[in-house]
């Protein structure tokens, strides 16, 4: 009887929590598009780093569903200008065939300008890669020399 009475306590708390959390993901996913709009607005102007964001949130899904061609589009044009970040994601998308052609040695090019900027992630995957020999079309000595930056 004793274990019955501790029961209900809890059955209420999970009745509790099982009915507000709804509540507390739909403030959270609204949140989320908010949030997404704001960043595409500044994208839409420009600005890299939103760019970037933007094509992050298309990526894995927040606060938009997923698209990887709008993944693609908002790296690119972050990369363009520059950033280190959206190049080394632009990389990975050529590498692993989301959004585009898989295409190495458009891999390899990305990576290497984001390398280049000192982005680490970058430098160990052009190592990696350039140890197993998928180089897009450089020297193997090249390869060693991006391998000791690493």
């Amino acid at each position: 009887m004793k274990a019955i009475s501790y029961l209900f306590p809890l059955a209420a708390l999970l009745c509790f929590v099982e009915v507000s959390l709804p509540d507390a993901t739909a403030q959270q996913t609204e949140e989320l598009r908010k949030k997404f709009q704001s960043i595409k607005a500044e994208a839409e102007k420009g600005d890299a780093v939103a760019q970037f964001k933007l094509g992050w949130m298309y990526d894995t899904g927040q606060g938009v569903e997923k698209d990887y061609a709008e993944v693609v589009k908002w790296y690119r044009k972050a990369a363009d200008q520059g950033h280190a970040g959206a190049q080394h994601e632009l990389g990975d998308m050529y590498y692993a065939s989301k959004g585009v052609e898989k295409d190495s040695v458009e891999a390899v090019k990305w990576y290497r300008k984001a390398a280049e900027q000192g982005y680490a992630k970058a430098q160990n995957i052009l190592g990696v890669m350039y140890r197993q020999g998928q180089r897009g079309g450089e020297c193997i000595g090249h390869a060693v020399a991006r391998l000791g930056q690493c």
